[in-house]
C-alpha cells in the first residue's frame, strides 16, 4: 500500500471555507509551511507529497468568492525547496501539457529529480477551461465532439 499526501499550493486544502476559519491559519506564502508538512509526511513514512494544480482558472470568480484557486502558487519551485529539506518522500505535482512545452516540463521535473536523488513525479494533463486559454497568449487546441 502506498500513502500520498495531496495538497494545493494555496490557502486551502481542498476545502473552500478553510481559509475563513481563524483557528486554522495557513501560512501558504511561507516555505516553512510546506517544509513542515513534507517533513511530517516523511517522518510518517508517506511515499509521496503531491501538489494538485490547475492552469489558468478564473481569478475573478476566485477572488470574489474566496475559492482555492484565487491565490494558488506554482508547485514546482516548492518541490525544489522540499527536495533540499526531505530525504525519502516522493515529490510530485500536476503540469498542463496544453500550454507547457514538453521540453520545459522535462527540464523542470528532471531538475527536481536530480536535486532529490530520484524522487520526482509528474502528473501531466491537458487544460480545457476557457480561463486557461485566457491566461496565455497561446490559442487552445481545436477540440472535436464525437456527436
Amino acid at each position: 500500500m502506498n500513502r500520498a499526501g495531496s495538497l494545493i499550493a494555496g490557502p486551502v486544502a481542498h476545502s473552500h471555507a478553510l481559509w475563513r476559519n481563524p483557528a486554522h491559519e495557513v501560512p501558504f506564502l511561507s516555505t516553512d509551511y510546506y517544509v513542515d508538512v513534507a517533513r511530517t509526511l516523511d517522518r510518517g513514512k508517506f511515499d509521496l507529497i503531491f501538489f494538485a494544480d490547475r492552469f489558468g482558472d478564473d481569478k475573478e470568480v476566485g477572488i470574489r468568492r474566496g475559492d482555492q484557486d484565487s491565490t494558488r502558487m506554482d508547485p514546482v519551485p516548492i518541490l525544489g525547496a522540499l527536495a533540499a529539506t526531505t530525504r525519502h518522500i516522493g515529490l510530485g505535482a500536476t503540469r498542463s501539457t496544453t500550454y507547457d512545452q514538453p521540453y520545459h516540463l522535462a527540464r523542470e521535473f528532471g531538475t527536481i529529480d536530480h536535486l532529490s536523488n530520484g524522487r520526482a513525479a509528474a502528473a501531466r494533463k491537458s487544460s480545457f477551461a476557457k480561463a486557461s486559454e485566457d491566461s496565455t497568449t497561446i490559442a487552445a487546441p481545436i477540440t472535436v465532439s464525437a456527436f
